[in-house]
């Protein structure tokens, strides 16, 4: 957390002044009391006046201070806290695909937006909080010995008393935390399956179970935060209990001073006021730093998110030169074998297609080839380098994968083809006109929904032209033909086997025999 702060140093520094300012402004507006209350004792209606006149420019001072300083906190934390969203986001991109998809989206909108929101709150607003308590502590208590040293002494016993009392709750406060965390992370994971199946519930007629499973969820996460709030009220209950005992005693202690006339009557007042100021600050400082702790796990959950361990993944593959193989692939899902002793070669810049049944392992063996599985047995190369020694970003960045069912932006259609890198319109017209998609769009039409303001084969073209505009020298192809009529599959597959550079393993469940005159390989799978 220190490191975002460190980052924006010139702004926090001037947070920390403005707000020791504000705290200095806190005490004098409590000083300015004892000489109005002395002056009335001595009937002196100039000096009420005078004193109450320098005590309104006092607080108006504080008062301004605080709104200057409440702004440019909330502006420095909105840059702190895009920088952590940065480092979130980084952290993500250096995930294999297949770590990343071992949760669900949702867990890392959570990220982005309930643990930021916590470390908002519970770091960088406690910080702050915690610089106005300290200095005003500090400034509360050199008011006391200017006053009479015995108050000061008096002050810091049940000081110390007020610091020591909570740290015994401090490894409570943490796991609770956690558990809300933990807990607005699965909240969205639930809500977002939820809801991604309204069209499901509505065909169904169970939208009222819709309903009851949101409520259901919601009931969960409610509970979870009253016991976090349950948790934190019965710390600050016992810490004000103890803030208003120790404030009871401060004001008998400081009108034994004044009846001996130790001191003057009017500082009864201003001690009663900067005792106060002194112990609610203290029960506040033992909240602050508890919730600055609480951040410290979650920021380390987020930014070390574990990956795949590389094991010897040192080699690098920057170019496909020779040929893909497998030698003897198997592989099952748990007890389940799918793919058994698969051996075969994809040479380059030919075509394949895989074919087989439903649930023979096309997708598995599609999936093995991108290193987003690993084979139980048999071993996959590529120009001669074995794939256990290979990352998954070396591989990926050499293939391009067409899914069955694409994912889209909801941004504009260069923009889901480009993926928001440069790229002129002008680079992107022969693809869009290759595939036909300016018969149905343009490149400035908006997507929304991931695309259901488009039909399946509109979809199937765009992911395709996203593709083809990144020329990677091997595309695999997963039924990304299954959503078009007979006539735009067969153009489609047409143009993709029709460039001699590009290596080409399609999935399909129909091969026409024009497509199949035009394959150099087909591989059957299936146990």
């Amino acid at each position: 957390m220190y490191n975002y702060i460190s980052k924006h140093k010139q702004l926090n520094i001037l947070i920390f002044i403005i707000t020791i300012s504000t705290s200095l402004g806190q005490v004098l507006g409590s000083m300015s009391l004892s000489p109005i209350l002395n002056n009335l004792v001595n009937r002196n209606i100039q000096g009420i006046v005078k004193w109450s006149f320098i005590s309104l420019l006092i607080w108006i001072a504080t008062l301004l201070l605080g709104y200057i300083s409440s702004v440019l906190e909330e502006h420095t934390i909105k840059l702190m806290s895009n920088d952590i969203r940065t480092d979130f986001a980084k952290n993500i991109s250096r995930m294999s695909i297949t770590d990343y998809e071992k949760n669900d989206k949702s867990h890392y909108v959570s990220w982005m937006n309930n643990d930021v929101q916590i470390i908002q709150d519970n770091g960088f607003r406690s910080l702050y909080n915690l610089t106005g308590n300290m200095t005003t502590i500090i400034f509360a208590i050199g008011s006391l010995i200017y006053y009479h040293y015995s108050l000061a002494i008096v002050a810091l016993i049940f000081s110390l008393f007020l610091v020591v009392l909570p740290k015994g709750f401090s490894t409570i406060m943490e796991k609770q935390t956690l558990r809300i965390k933990s807990t607005n992370s699965t909240f969205l994971e639930k809500i977002d399956d939820i809801l991604g199946g309204f069209s499901v519930f509505s065909y169904h007629n169970c939208l009222t179970i819709m309903t009851q499973k949101v409520n259901d969820e919601s009931e969960i996460l409610g509970t979870q935060k009253v016991n976090y709030i349950k948790t934190i009220g019965a710390l600050n209950t016992l810490i004000s209990f103890v803030s208003v005992l120790s404030q009871i005693f401060m004001m008998f202690f400081t009108a034994t001073l004044a009846y001996l006339g130790v001191i003057t009557i009017g500082v009864i007042t201003t001690s009663g006021n900067l005792s106060g100021l002194i112990f609610t600050n203290l029960s506040q400082v033992s909240t602050n730093l508890f919730s600055i702790k609480s951040v410290k796990p979650i920021l380390k959950q987020n930014l070390t998110t574990s990956r795949l361990k590389k094991g010897n993944q040192t080699q690098k593959i920057d170019h496909f030169t020779d040929t893909i193989r497998l030698e003897n692939v198997s592989f099952s899902y748990g007890n389940k074998p799918v793919l058994r002793n698969v051996s075969y070669i994809f040479e380059k810049g030919k075509k394949y297609a895989i074919i087989g049944d439903s649930g023979s392992g096309k997708s598995t063996l599609l999936k093995i080839l991108l290193k987003r599985l690993n084979p139980d047995t048999g071993t996959v190369y590529i120009d001669q380098k074995n794939y256990t020694e290979l990352s998954e970003s070396s591989i990926t960045n050499l293939m391009e994968y067409v899914e069955q069912r694409p994912y889209l932006f909801n941004e504009t259609i260069k923009n889901n083809i480009s993926l928001n890198t440069k790229t002129t319109n002008e680079h992107l017209l022969p693809i869009l006109t290759k595939l036909g998609i300016h018969d149905f769009a343009k490149l400035s039409d908006k997507i929304i929904g991931h695309g259901n303001n488009f039909s399946g084969g509109q979809r199937q073209r765009i992911a395709l032209a996203r593709a083809l505009n990144f020329s990677k020298n091997i595309i695999f192809l997963d039924e990304v033909t299954s959503g078009l009529d007979k006539q735009s599959s067969q153009e489609i597959e047409t143009i993709l086997l029709s460039n001699p550079s590009v290596t080409v393993v399609m999935i399909t469940h129909h091969l026409s025999d024009e497509t199949k005159n035009k394959l150099d390989g087909i591989l059957e799978v299936g146990i």
